[in-house]
């Protein structure tokens, strides 16, 4: 039974040969007939037992080290780690631990320090600390790799901010300018000169999350004054490197907010995030501008083949605009079917006029009636356009049951109705909960009704002339 527990496990070893080429099938193939018909007596309860013991056998093979040299050993074993199960990162750790432990080599201190430091269960702070000293010890041997993750584990701050300065301007790893970037990120009184510094150097190094975090700061007003010519500045830093932050520049451009207004670089950038980095919210807005001339030349035709693509690739109001083409037949063949699919699928992912289209869309009274309740909820989910919903929902007369169920979505008309409602009632206990639901009433933000004859939820570039 050992032996058999000790084949299967050896079976599972085999997950190595996707991760590394270094074991090839035939070597393991080999090594679990040795497990089966040696004399070896091995007394196992469990296949994680037998595991544990393959794993070893395998990641301590006493040539390893031999035949592929130290480094290429560390190699192996960092692809171990990184590339594979529970198993195969096993074995990793395992060569690593006998890297550092039988040969001292310098190099396997970091993979497995985080190797260490990933663990759970019950001695993970135990491992943790070993990954930290493992880290400790390879920076004090200037291992350029140290750098970062010894300058995240160490409570020492200035250490950490030297640690990530030497990274960023000797090394070049933009690991360093992020980590500098989070530090004074999480100061009381944040220094926004060094910030933007260290922001735009990681862009330089290959990192623009930070500089397009930052704009958005300057453009909300967020711990710093309310600045859209410095936000559209620090986009136009990076915009060349990255598609989020060419687009947020197009919608400058297109706006006129803190740059000039200028229709033909705000196209120019949609065009650059759509075809360079497959943006989904430019690939739209790019097919916008073909649509309608704007910036470029009109193009309908190709404006509708980038509404297709940023619609397949999940953009709500690409997939709302692209329903209602194939609603009306405009520029498109007619497909209902379609339609619905694609009203259905942004509904569900909390797009409240594509819920209300759906709503219209029903055939009957019936089916309208059945879909008001779970669409209504949609459009709480999506917060602050709950109310669009309000009218739709309200449009008949309701039954208490159902006044109170939409009350509690959130509808400040149904809050309104359901409390004076309940205040008519005249007891005294209704009369109390009426005047609440009044209060929710008068505080609710979104008090904006919605009217089905003329509902402008947003200008749809695709739908209405401007």
């Amino acid at each position: 039974m050992n032996r058999i527990l000790i084949a299967m496990a050896s079976v599972l070893g085999c997950g190595l040969i996707d991760a590394c080429d270094w074991l090839t099938h035939d070597e393991v193939v080999e090594f679990a007939d040795f497990l089966m018909y040696s004399d070896e007596e091995h007394e196992f309860e469990t296949i994680e037992d037998a595991c544990n013991f393959v794993v070893t056998r395998l990641a301590t093979r006493a040539n390893l080290v031999d035949v592929y040299g130290r480094d290429e050993a560390c190699e192996i074993g960092s692809a171990a780690l990184t590339r594979g199960g529970v198993i195969i990162a096993r074995i990793g750790g395992l060569i690593l631990a006998h890297l550092v432990a039988e040969h001292g080599h310098i190099n396997a201190f970091i993979p497995l320090g985080n190797y260490y430091c990933a663990m759970s269960g019950a001695e993970s702070e135990r491992f943790r600390e070993q990954g930290i000293l493992l880290f400790q010890a390879a920076y004090d041997a200037h291992i350029p790799e140290a750098l970062i993750p010894w300058g995240q584990k160490s409570e020492d701050e200035g250490i950490s901010i030297d640690c990530f300065t030497e990274a960023a301007e000797e090394h070049g790893f933009k690991e360093g300018a992020q980590g500098i970037v989070q530090i004074l990120l999480a100061r009381e009184n944040k220094p926004w000169e060094d910030i933007e510094h260290w922001s735009i150097r990681a862009s330089e190094l290959g990192s623009s999350s930070e500089i397009i975090y930052l704009a958005s700061l300057f453009e909300r007003g967020v711990g710093v004054g309310q600045n859209y010519a410095h936000a559209a500045h620090l986009l136009q830093r990076t915009a060349p490197f990255t598609g989020e932050a060419a687009f947020l520049l197009g919608e400058h451009l297109l706006e006129g907010r803190g740059v000039n207004q200028d229709f033909v670089q705000a196209a120019e950038m949609f065009h650059q995030a759509a075809d360079k980095y497959h943006h989904p919210r430019a690939e739209y807005f790019y097919g916008a501008c073909l649509a309608r001339g704007i910036g470029v030349p009109s193009n309908e035709v190709l404006g509708v083949f980038y509404l297709t693509r940023a619609a397949t690739r999940g953009d709500l109001d690409a997939q709302c605009d692209l329903a209602q083409l194939m609603l009306t037949g405009t520029i498109i063949p007619q497909e209902i079917e379609g339609a619905i699919s694609y009203y259905r699928d942004a509904a569900d992912h909390w797009h409240t006029e594509a819920a209300c289209s759906l709503m219209e869309l029903a055939d009957s009274q019936e089916t309208l009636l059945e879909k008001q309740a779970y669409y209504c909820q949609v459009g709480a989910g999506a917060g602050g356009t709950i109310n669009d919903l309000a009218t739709a929902v309200l449009q008949r007369p309701l039954s208490e049951d159902e006044l109170m169920t939409i009350a509690l979505f959130g509808v400040a008309t149904a809050q309104r109705k359901y409390g004076q409602l309940l205040i008519n009632q005249g007891d005294d206990a209704s009369v109390v909960m009426g005047r609440g639901f009044l209060a929710l009433a008068d505080i609710n933000p979104h008090q904006v009704v919605f009217n089905f004859s003329n509902r402008p939820l947003r200008l749809s570039p695709f739908l209405r002339v401007g």
